[in-house]
């Protein structure tokens, strides 16, 4: 993997659709910091790679407009977090809307 945001994203996307993330009970963000982290890259790298993955969401054509909350209102959030939803289960509306960007961002950064 290289250290170029983009590459970043595009490998870390590509692990999500495998569903290999390592926490299902968390949002894409706090994943790809684990993402990150396990690969050992820099700050500058994790910075860079979120920075990327914000600006995608906020472009994402189903964004929110909360931008702490870009795919999912709170209220939404706040019920799958008490329910203990797999956020990456496409059976799922939360995971449904997670997966569909991830696929609309893999085609944004090709």
């Amino acid at each position: 993997m290289t250290s170029n945001p983009c590459n970043i994203l595009k490998e870390f996307f590509e692990e999500v659709k495998a569903g290999n993330v390592s926490t299902r009970r968390t949002g894409l963000c706090s994943n790809l910091s684990d993402f990150c982290i396990s690969r050992r890259l820099s700050y500058h790298e994790i910075s860079g790679a979120g920075k990327l993955l914000r600006s995608l969401m906020y472009t994402f054509p189903k964004y929110t407009g909360d931008p702490v909350y870009p795919l999912v209102l709170v209220g939404e959030y706040s019920v799958h977090l008490l329910d203990s939803v797999d956020f990456y289960d496409p059976a799922t509306s939360y995971g449904a809307i997670r997966l569909e960007f991830v696929d609309w961002a893999l085609k944004e950064l090709a």
